[in-house]
This record gives C-alpha cells, sequence and structure tokens, in this order.
C-alpha cells in the first residue's frame, strides 16, 4: 500500500525561485499538420509479436479456501493482486527447481 502524504502549514525553511526551464504547452502540443494524411503500410513486413512467448496462459484452478485467503491476504500487503502474487510463487519454485513431497499414507 502506498504511504499517504500529508501536508501541513509547517515552514519550508529556505526556498529558491528558479527560472521556467520547460517549453510551452503550445510547443509540446502534438500538430495535425506534422503528421502525413495518409501512410502506406504496404512495404511493411510482418513479423512475430516479441512478447509472446511470455504471455500468460489462462487457467482454472480449484484451490482451498484457506489458500486463497492466505494469498489474497499477502497480495493486500504487498500492494499486487493476488493472482500475480500465486503466480510469482510457482515461477520462484520453478527457478529454484523445488519438488512436492506427497507422502501418502500406505492402505492395508
Amino acid at each position: 500500500m502506498k504511504k499517504k502524504i500529508v501536508y501541513t502549514d509547517e515552514p519550508m525553511g529556505d526556498v529558491e525561485v528558479v527560472a521556467d526551464f520547460l517549453p510551452s504547452p503550445a510547443e509540446l502540443a502534438f500538430k495535425a499538420s506534422d503528421m502525413k494524411a495518409e501512410y502506406d503500410l504496404s512495404k511493411l513486413k510482418a513479423r512475430k509479436n516479441p512478447y509472446a512467448s511470455k504471455l500468460k496462459k489462462p487457467v482454472t484452478m480449484r484451490l482451498s479456501e484457506d489458500v486463497v485467503i492466505y494469498f489474497k491476504s499477502m497480495a493486500e500487503e504487498a500492494g499486487v493482486p493476488y493472482q500475480s502474487l500465486i503466480n510469482l510463487y510457482l515461477r520462484d519454485c520453478l527457478a529454484n527447481n523445488r519438488k512436492v513431497q506427497i507422502n501418502w499414507p500406505k492402505l492395508g
């Protein structure tokens, strides 16, 4: 969560006024005259999206309620969506080659 800014009427101390160094808004504004009326896109070559391999695959999972509550509370503290936090945790497991250890009870 972001830290809240609190404004006061306390004196600021020594303050120095500096000359305006930014261009005027008129100089910064986009002008339609700077743009061509039409662009010839026929010469553009098709290429693959360089980010396509990094896209996330949507999946549906059934998670225990206590697991969802745990990740939602951690996500709220960290200020990120809980699904992103779950993804980060799983990515960390992948990066560190963590293996799940399941000890099933023996029947009989």
